[in-house]
């Protein structure tokens, strides 16, 4: 966007080893809308554990924190109102499916490589909420930038930022919107965020 900051946060280390709570504070400095892919990985192989997307409004501030969870790994929560896709990730645990079964790695299996590692944050999207017809709300009720603008504190419609996330059919094809998904979650591709597939 050519204003220095970059697209790109890196925490070094996020532990909840000895009861530790680690938190995280990402701000959007600019006065665009910003759509960001926020990523765990645990430590020992660089495993991706969690992840989700925020949708920030201009300045915007999202803050999280981990702790350890009743199944001895590590559990994230927020109270932050900025929209998420999945919408409601306060107490979404770290899943090890990124390490198991077929993913098996040679690393070990236990919930002890949820517990700590590091975190990305990546700039997927950048939009304007305010200018042209972003303004009218019959033009642009649909759109992400939009809904997730926050009015008066909290967002404008954090289930309509979330579906825009969500894939609906196996595949998505040139120039089509996906309408309806063909198929169970057996048949969706194994992944490690919240929801463990999709």
């Amino acid at each position: 966007e050519g204003s220095g900051t970059g697209q790109a946060l890196i925490y070094p280390y996020y532990t909840v080893n000895n009861n530790w709570t680690t938190t995280f504070d990402v701000i959007n400095t600019s006065d665009k809308a910003l759509a960001v892919k926020v990523r765990f990985h645990e430590a020992k192989n660089s495993r991706d554990v969690l992840d989700f997307v925020v949708v920030m409004s201009p300045y915007d501030e999202w803050t999280a924190w981990v702790q350890q969870s009743a199944a001895n790994g590590t559990q994230l929560y927020t109270n932050d109102k900025s929209c998420t896709s999945p919408q409601n990730i306060s107490g979404a645990e770290a899943s090890n499916i990124a390490y198991t079964g077929e993913f098996f790695d040679g690393g070990g299996t236990g919930n002890g490589r949820l517990r700590e590692g590091y975190v990305e944050v990546l700039v997927m999207g950048v939009a304007d909420p305010t200018s042209g017809g972003m303004l009218d709300p019959d033009f642009a009720a649909g759109t992400v930038p939009y809904n997730a603008l926050h009015v008066n504190g909290v967002p404008r419609d954090c289930a309509a930022v979330d579906s825009a996330f969500v894939a609906t059919t196996t595949q998505w094809l040139p120039l089509t919107d996906p309408v309806t998904y063909v198929g169970t979650t057996a048949d969706s591709l194994g992944g490690s965020g919240d929801p463990k597939a999709r």
